[in-house]
């Protein structure tokens, strides 16, 4: 089983393992999409789960320019809120 607290992402042929912490963790992308939504934090889901959010302008992708290792997920976070910065991923 893979490692919830770390995020992979790949730039063209490089890997990039970003160790993520916080206090909420959910094992059901509607839910992270709900606490994203509500302003809680970011949220790495699959695209479909976020697709009419994404259309309405109420959240924004995240680290575009990282391609999702392994299954077609996504960062988002909610539009209204100030940039993020993550540590130590170099991506911002």
């Amino acid at each position: 089983m893979a490692d919830p607290y770390t995020w992979i992402f790949r730039a063209g042929s490089k890997r990039l393992d970003v160790r993520v912490s916080g206090r909420l963790h959910f094992g059901n992308p509607y839910i992270s999409l709900a606490a994203a939504r509500a302003g809680f934090g970011i949220a790495r889901v699959p695209d479909f789960v976020v697709e009419n959010n994404l259309k309405n302008g109420e959240l924004v992708r995240l680290l575009e320019k990282y391609e999702p290792a392994g299954a077609s997920d996504d960062v988002y976070r909610l539009s209204t809120r100030t940039p993020l910065s993550i540590e130590g991923a170099r991506v911002c």
